[in-house]
């Protein structure tokens, strides 16, 4: 929908701020098992609070696919959330 559409584009641009912004900073709160930059990305994005231990460890996993690569670490985000 329509609606549904909006509030969508709004969380994920509101996510795409906090990372591209922040882009070293989140990084490095990735590194470290979670920060307070994460934790404003996951909260933006609506990863649920018992899901993100295991998303860290995901994006840990992952960090050769975005440690060059913003837009790639937005849509994880987005998709951990829902």
């Amino acid at each position: 929908t329509v609606f549904g559409n909006a509030v969508y584009n709004q969380r994920r641009g509101r996510v795409e701020l906090i990372v591209k912004s922040n882009f070293e900073a989140i990084l490095a709160d990735i590194r470290a098992g979670g920060g307070p930059v994460l934790t404003e990305a996951m909260d933006a994005a609506g990863i649920p609070e018992t899901d993100r231990p295991t998303r860290i460890i995901q994006l840990q996993s992952d960090m050769g696919l975005y440690a060059n690569n913003p837009g790639a670490l937005v849509v994880a985000l987005m998709v951990y959330g829902g």
